[in-house]
């Protein structure tokens, strides 16, 4: 499991294969950064994993973005503007 996040609990984050810890932490890190935006310098070892993880805390994060801003518009629709925001 990745460790909790501020304001929630762990980003459930699709891998395939099991994720070590360091893996986790990173996806995680990134996934939060991706989230509130802004630049974020992040480094590991040779072999950690890297490549992978960026790509699946991105992928996610850009589902989730996407995922939101379709119930906003949803939402927008059926004149639920004010509680579609406060969510």
């Amino acid at each position: 499991m990745a460790p909790p996040r501020e304001g929630g609990g762990p980003v459930r984050i699709p891998f395939p294969f099991t994720p070590y810890p360091v893996q986790e932490q990173l996806m995680t890190r990134l996934y939060d950064k991706c989230k509130e935006g802004g630049v974020g310098i992040f480094e590991s070892p040779t072999g950690t994993g890297k490549s992978l993880s960026v790509i699946c805390s991105a992928l996610q994060w850009r589902a989730d973005a996407e995922a939101e801003k379709l119930a906003l518009l949803k939402a927008e629709a059926n004149g639920e503007a004010g509680a579609a925001t406060q969510a």
